[in-house]
């Protein structure tokens, strides 16, 4: 097959999603984020140009190599070292393919804004331990931000760090700084509930320790990261969801249905902060929130109301104090 020209690749990068057909690459289609008068971020499907029908088929050859170690649900998939997709199957022979970059990036070029930033490389949080919780829309970049968060605690504050992703999307381990040190688990065949449970026992003793959960999307997961963020660890972990408060009544709601009965005074104790991220016009829009107090002891009692959260939110956000940040919003980077 004839190389492919470098500003075809290009050309590939600009359409987000992928959703390609084995058995019949013509019915595969793509999708380009579109910016217009809408508040809400959109992309139109289109059938693959015909300029981009060479990066079609080597995508189809790569699925093809990986499929033949093993036909994963979820996977990573690299083209010619010049796409990297999180991969899902919607059903056999056909795949949702999402672009990721190539490269981690670091929390001040995920451009989150001031307070956002300031949260998220808190020095306090390495002797509280506890949850940073990262939440958002759909593509409004919540593992990138996750990544970043790593990256650069781990330089700035030396470390380790044990990942837990199925399937690992982004490399990351080995050294950040001098001190800092990551490793990464693929929980795709074993699960989360197996590899949360061995962790404790490959976290280096008498070593400040950080956490990566793969995104919470079910309920076992989130019983198991209730069950693991009172351990003194730094745990860091993203959620679908449309705003602060549904972010932390989800995780609830979902521990409590994968069998933690505790799990409202877990997350009550141990939840630090919260990042929400969207796209509005395709720029990225941040607000964050340091949990209070006040905020601890509704989460944790099971009497209490959670819709109260919002209150205590919007109180915060009024006071314009240090702890959130007033939706800032950035021109958006490719995420």
């Amino acid at each position: 097959m004839a190389d492919i020209d470098e500003m075809v690749w290009l050309e590939a990068t600009s359409y987000r999603d992928w959703h390609v057909d084995q058995g019949n690459p013509d019915k595969s289609v793509v999708f380009r984020p579109q910016v217009g008068e809408e508040t809400t971020p959109f992309s139109i499907p289109s059938k693959v140009p015909d300029q981009l029908q060479p990066v079609l088929t080597r995508i189809l050859e790569c699925l093809a190599e990986l499929q033949a170690e093993a036909d994963a649900k979820s996977f990573k998939l690299e083209v010619d070292g010049k796409l990297v997709f999180r991969g899902e199957r919607i059903r056999a022979g056909r795949y949702a393919l999402r672009l990721s970059p190539k490269s981690v990036l670091g929390v001040n070029e995920c451009r989150l804004g001031p307070e956002a930033t300031a949260m998220l490389l808190d020095e306090g949080f390495r002797n509280t331990g506890g949850l940073i919780l990262i939440a958002g829309d759909t593509g409004a970049g919540k593992t990138t931000t996750a990544f970043a968060t790593v990256k650069d605690r781990l330089a700035r504050f030396g470390g380790y760090c044990l990942t837990v992703e199925a399937p690992i999307e982004r490399d990351i381990e080995g050294f950040h700084g001098d001190e800092g040190y990551c490793e990464q688990v693929d929980a795709t065949e074993t699960g989360f509930k197996y590899e949360v449970a061995s962790a404790m026992r490959k976290f280096p003793a008498e070593t400040r320790s950080m956490f990566l959960f793969g995104e919470v999307l079910d309920e076992e997961a989130a019983a198991e990261l209730a069950r693991l963020i009172g351990r003194g660890h730094l745990v860091i972990t993203t959620i679908h969801a449309s705003n602060m408060t549904q972010a932390i009544e989800m995780l609830i709601a979902f521990a409590e249905r994968g069998g933690e009965t505790y799990a409202r005074r877990l997350i009550g104790q141990n939840l630090r902060a919260v990042i929400h991220q969207r796209l509005q016009n395709q720029r990225p829009v941040v607000d964050c929130f340091r949990v209070t107090s006040a905020a601890s002891k509704i989460i944790a009692d099971p009497t209490a109301n959670l819709s109260t959260l919002a209150t205590e939110i919007d109180n915060q956000k009024r006071n314009s104090g240090p702890s959130l940040n007033r939706s800032f919003a950035q021109p958006q980077m490719r995420l």
